[in-house]
């Protein structure tokens, strides 16, 4: 057979091939062994096999992680957070969830074993197989604070991947004591109803009515910006001129840890062009006139 198969093969799966794949596709053990010898493919672990000349990602190092845990396993917790680029998570963990118990534990990949995971919390997403949004916002609960975790609930139900009656009720069903986060959820749950629409921020809204009252092409909510292993979603944008302004509440902003979160994203963002300008309830209150001023001349300068 031509070896185009297997290179259009692994080429949709991040280079990553397995070895009952090669056979399927009437690779022969012989012919395994020349291909590995003449360093076409390069043997990632027991069974897979990674395409010679195929980008090093973590989706790569993730699907061979998976791939290894068996064919029941799934990207979950934090890796399902970078796969469905839910707000600040890196795209750098190696989580996997099996069913318990765990036969097979790659080394590298952190397994979570659990006797729950029905098909309903299982999908694909980049060709990986993943634990669905609603189950993923569950999983990751344990890492996150009450703020953190409602920030992103509301980011994915804004995108739509999920809303919070279906996390009201996958929530009851797998709330046990002793579930890390379950404490935790159960807090932002109680502020978010089934019913209820995804909120924004009073200061989002006063801005952009300020903004759009004085003559301003309105901005795009929520704009979503990859910068390497991680997704930033700005407040208000302009993506063609690369302009940006973000509602700053104090509360959300005073800690040493979220000062050098912030300076860090500010970092990244400005080495991509953008030009992040930031708005706090003082400033519109005291001088909405410099604000406004301040993004026309952003906008005029980016066209």
């Amino acid at each position: 057979m031509h070896f185009d198969t297997i290179t259009s093969l692994a080429s949709r799966q991040h280079g990553v091939i397995t070895r009952q794949q090669l056979a399927v596709a009437g690779v022969t053990p012989r012919r395994l062994r020349t291909e590995v010898e003449r360093g076409v493919l390069l043997r990632a672990t027991r069974g897979i096999y990674v395409l010679a000349g195929a980008a090093s990602t973590w989706e790569q190092r993730l699907l061979v992680g998976q791939t290894a845990a068996g064919p029941l396993s799934v990207a979950s917790h934090r890796s399902a957070a970078g796969l469905w680029q839910l707000d600040r998570f890196r795209r750098q963990h190696l989580e996997v969830s099996v069913p318990a118990p765990a036969t097979r534990r790659p080394g590298g990949v952190v397994i979570h074993e659990s006797n729950d995971l029905p098909s309903r919390d299982r999908t694909v997403r980049a060709g990986i197989p993943v634990t669905s949004p609603t189950r993923t916002i569950i999983d990751v609960s344990r890492y996150l604070s009450i703020r953190r975790l409602t920030a992103l609930l509301d980011d994915a139900v804004r995108r739509d991947l999920t809303s919070y009656e279906a996390v009201h009720h996958r929530f009851a069903e797998l709330a046990a004591p002793g579930r890390n986060g379950i404490a935790t959820l159960r807090q932002v749950l109680e502020a978010r109803p089934i019913d209820a629409a995804a909120p924004d921020s009073p200061l989002e809204d006063d801005v952009r009515s300020l903004l759009t009252g004085a003559g301003l092409p309105a901005p795009v909510l929520h704009h979503r910006v990859s910068c390497d292993d991680l997704t930033y979603v700005l407040d208000l944008a302009w993506p063609e001129q690369l302009v940006a302004v973000e509602c700053d509440g104090f509360r959300f902003h005073r800690t040493p840890q979220q000062l050098e979160w912030d300076d860090d994203r500010r970092n990244r963002l400005g080495v991509r062009g953008w030009l992040v300008l930031h708005a706090t309830r003082g400033r519109v209150r005291s001088s909405p006139w410099r604000l406004v001023d301040d993004v026309r001349r952003a906008l005029a300068r980016a066209r």
